[in-house]
């Protein structure tokens, strides 16, 4: 597990995590499982008075075929992107390492993001910075660190995958680069700040992963 970005003076370290990565993730597959928001509002059959009835399929044809399940359609998609809030857990070799919720993203955050650090960048001429808040939980029984495991980047409506470090910028407080180790337990959360295109940004999404597996990746709505 490890994350592509360097923070100064770290570059040692974090080549050492990234070697040792490597070399755990051959052989422990990473996997990723969804939950609903824990505020979503209830269904009809939720709000009934007691139990609620299941509907009877309607009649099938014999000679009709079955509908076939496309793995496009699975939740966490790009195709099929999770809600914001929904909270994805991170699992490896079958153990349960981190879950990891998005909150509401603000995707014009130029003004907060220059407020953040005179010294920032502008975004290029035709973008903008957006920015989620990232909260984690670690799950794992060995300690681990949150910026190095984890990954969130936005690919855009065209298919463009942009990251954090694109345009070097100091997230507004608290920044998620900012959370330090974390044990058993421990939860925390942090803004990321990426630039992407302003054309169609409502119709990318932000895609969370964890490590260097492209089968971890989950994706989440713009907003």
């Amino acid at each position: 597990m490890s994350h592509h970005r360097l923070r100064p003076g770290s570059a040692l370290a974090v080549a050492a995590a990234v070697a040792l990565a490597a070399g755990l993730s051959a052989c422990s597959p990473t996997s990723t499982s969804l939950t609903a928001p824990t505020n979503a509002a209830p269904t009809h059959a939720d709000a009934a008075q007691g139990p609620a009835s299941t509907p009877e399929a309607p009649d099938t044809p014999d000679d009709e075929p079955a509908p076939s399940e496309d793995p496009a359609d699975e939740l966490g998609t790009r195709d099929n992107p999770a809600a914001i809030g929904q909270t994805v857990t991170f699992s490896e070799g079958g153990v349960d390492e981190w879950t990891v919720t998005l909150g509401k993203p603000v995707l014009n955050a130029n003004a907060a993001v220059h407020a953040a650090n005179q010294f920032n960048e502008a975004a290029p001429k035709g973008m903008q910075f957006a920015m989620v808040p990232v909260t984690v939980k670690r799950l794992g029984k060995d300690s681990a660190t949150p910026w190095v495991d984890l990954t969130v980047d936005f690919v855009s409506a065209d298919g463009t995958t942009h990251e954090p470090g694109d345009v070097s910028v100091v997230a507004p407080e608290p920044d998620f680069d900012d959370l330090n180790e974390m044990y058993a337990g421990a939860t925390g959360t942090g803004n990321v700040v990426i630039a992407v295109p302003t054309k169609g940004i409502a119709q990318g999404t932000w895609v969370v992963s964890m490590g260097f597996d492209d089968s971890s990746k989950t994706f989440f709505k713009a907003s």
